[in-house]
């Protein structure tokens, strides 16, 4: 409960118009290295803007997956990395998910894979596409 007036406050700003989702945008993305600056590009804006929106138009979804992402997925990701490679593709300047702690993690599973996408921030899986498409290549 207490999670949901906080966010049903920013959807609100982000679909009122242009300048709304501009500002939401920015905030989310404020403290990840050179992200706000990559939004200057239009394609880039525009996808991290559907993203942003897909997260707002539902912001109950969006609460639960906040309290699931805060749970300990130790004994999922063990499980099954027994049966398949992880493979983590995460940018070095990520700083609210630092690449640090997913090194741990893979030190104790011989399975679990860091890629580094080096000077990504959150939006790795836009501005480095190379590198998610090498991990791809290696799945096959």
């Amino acid at each position: 409960e207490l999670l949901r007036t906080p966010h049903q406050v920013v959807a609100a700003d982000f679909f009122s118009g242009d300048e709304g989702r501009r500002r939401i945008a920015e905030y989310f993305y404020a403290d990840q290295g050179d992200d706000v600056a990559q939004l200057g590009d239009a394609e880039l804006f525009r996808l991290a803007s559907r993203m942003i929106e897909y997260c707002l138009s539902d912001t109950d979804q969006l609460i639960e997956d906040v309290r699931g992402w805060t749970q300990d997925w130790s004994r999922l990701l063990a499980d099954v990395s027994q049966h398949v490679p992880v493979y983590f593709v995460h940018g070095s300047k990520n700083l609210q998910f630092p690449i640090r702690d997913l090194h741990t993690i893979a030190q104790s599973n011989p399975n679990v894979h860091v890629v580094e996408a080096k000077g990504a921030a959150q939006l790795t899986l836009f501005t480095h596409g190379d590198v998610l498409q090498s991990v791809i290549s290696k799945c096959r």
